[in-house]
């Protein structure tokens, strides 16, 4: 392993000298094999690898079979086939929660659908490593291990959520010059579009931070009932410091 990651403060705990791998922020096998070239990886210590890792290993295995980032993403959902098939309880509980049900699109058009059951609260655990992995990745910044994180499904009407933040945030330092106030990645595709984010960091008296991420473009929920995005929003205030 390269020293680049070893004996260094772990982005996921905050605790000092205690890195022991590179751990890709976004895992992956979330990304077909030909996608999976310079991933961004951060410094970890064994345990958050570990935690992280299963994390990963579960959604991994669920959110491809709702892939509609592209046009063909037959690939994605073999993949997310045999990862399933590896596990017999992940079967079995797929087995008891799958769904089948009809209802009738914006065009008046009969549809059949099938959904099946994923912890959503695994999403928003694995969002919350993801947001620090990118935060350090862009700029060096090491959250505290106590700092609490809010991650939140954005639905289509709620995306206008992350829009009016960062307006406002804007607005909080409208005599600042915007590069030393407002820092942003922009928006950032990871692969074929698998996994898209974007973040903002305001560095100054009380940082804060906030980030928009979405994997394969998938639905969750219920069709036409309480369906989300897998589009989330991580905020981050407070607390978050420059690795020193």
């Amino acid at each position: 392993m390269s020293k680049q990651y070893k004996d260094k403060t772990c982005v996921y705990c905050a605790q000092p000298g205690k890195s022991s791998t590179g751990d890709h922020i976004v895992a992956r096998s979330f990304f077909s094999v030909d996608e999976r070239s310079n991933l961004p990886q951060v410094p970890a210590c064994a345990s958050c690898n570990s935690t992280k890792s299963n994390l990963e290993t579960y959604l991994t295995a669920l959110l491809p079979q709702g892939a509609r980032h592209q046009e063909d993403v037959s690939d994605y959902h073999a993949e997310s086939r045999k990862r399933i098939e590896k596990n017999q309880k992940l079967v079995r509980e797929l087995k008891a929660g799958v769904k089948i049900s009809g209802r009738v699109d914006e065009t008046g058009k009969p549809i059949t659908e099938t959904t099946i059951p994923i912890d959503s609260s695994k999403v928003l655990d694995l969002s919350k490593y993801i947001a620090k992995g990118l935060l350090f990745h862009h700029w060096q910044v090491i959250v505290p291990k106590d700092q609490i994180i809010h991650s939140q499904f954005i639905s289509k009407a709620g995306e206008s959520i992350f829009s009016d933040t960062i307006s406002s945030l804007k607005r909080m330092r409208s005599n600042a010059s915007l590069d030393n106030y407002l820092k942003t990645t922009g928006l950032i595709q990871l692969g074929k579009q698998a996994v898209t984010y974007e973040g903002f960091f305001s560095p100054l008296d009380e940082p804060l931070s906030v980030w928009r991420l979405n994997f394969y473009q998938a639905r969750l929920g219920i069709p036409g009932v309480n369906e989300t995005t897998s589009s989330l929003m991580m905020l981050l205030p407070s607390k978050s410091t420059p690795l020193t």
